[in-house]
């Protein structure tokens, strides 16, 4: 009863701390129904359907701006040492946030560079971010780096939009691809991480060294 007991509490631990870890941070997914491409290194074609995920913090009152200043809801943040290079009215929003975005994955970047190709640097800046309008609730993400450009409401199920990659050739000239889609609806919950198969491995290892021990006694 003891080493089951103890078992149990070890179960509880683990899962708590998966859960813990990743307080505060939302996940929403949408169905994207790729509907054109023009250019080369695309890793979708016409009629496929690319799920975008997008993780985020639906707590947070800012998103970094330009590498080293932040847009803010207010100028009184909670995260100390945040740069405000500007500030927005907090009832016009209810979050501001960086976000991970995989809009990076409809494109074969390994062929690319195994070509001698190079991502372009359009921009002076890279960011993902996540915000929220607080009139209608609606989602907005949007991506900004060096080599690509995108984004969407996720409110407009049916409405259309682009991804940009801009590379240049091993010649050194500038070229992009353009994948046109179309938006399914947005579903968002909280992200929780699934444990790592490594870490499952550490979980039973133990388990079976619990077991082989009380297996020791009882012999």
């Amino acid at each position: 009863m003891k080493y089951k007991s103890l078992k149990t509490c070890a179960a509880v631990l683990l899962l708590l701390s998966c859960n813990l870890a990743n307080a505060g941070l939302m996940v929403t997914n949408v169905d994207l129904t790729i509907t054109g491409v023009s250019g080369n290194y695309s890793s979708v074609s016409v009629d496929d359907v690319f799920q975008f995920t997008a993780i985020y913090d639906d707590a947070s009152t800012h998103m970094l701006n330009e590498d080293t200043k932040s847009l803010c809801l207010t100028t009184h943040v909670s995260s100390p040492g945040v740069n405000c290079a500007s500030s927005h009215n907090p009832s016009s929003y209810n979050f501001f946030s960086n976000a991970s975005l995989n809009f990076n994955m409809m494109f074969d970047t390994t062929a690319l560079l195994n070509a001698n190709g190079a991502f372009y640097d359009r921009h002076s800046h890279d960011r993902e971010w996540a915000y929220q309008t607080a009139a209608d609730g609606h989602l907005h993400f949007s991506q900004h780096e060096d080599a690509m450009t995108s984004g969407f409401t996720a409110a407009t199920p049916g409405g259309s939009g682009a991804t940009t990659l801009y590379y240049s050739d091993v010649h050194g000239n500038a070229r992009h691809t353009l994948i046109r889609w179309s938006q399914g609806p947005a579903s968002t919950k909280a992200y929780l991480d699934v444990p790592e198969p490594s870490t499952l491995a550490i979980f039973a290892l133990g388990m079976i060294g619990l077991a082989s021990r009380r297996f020791k006694k009882q012999s």
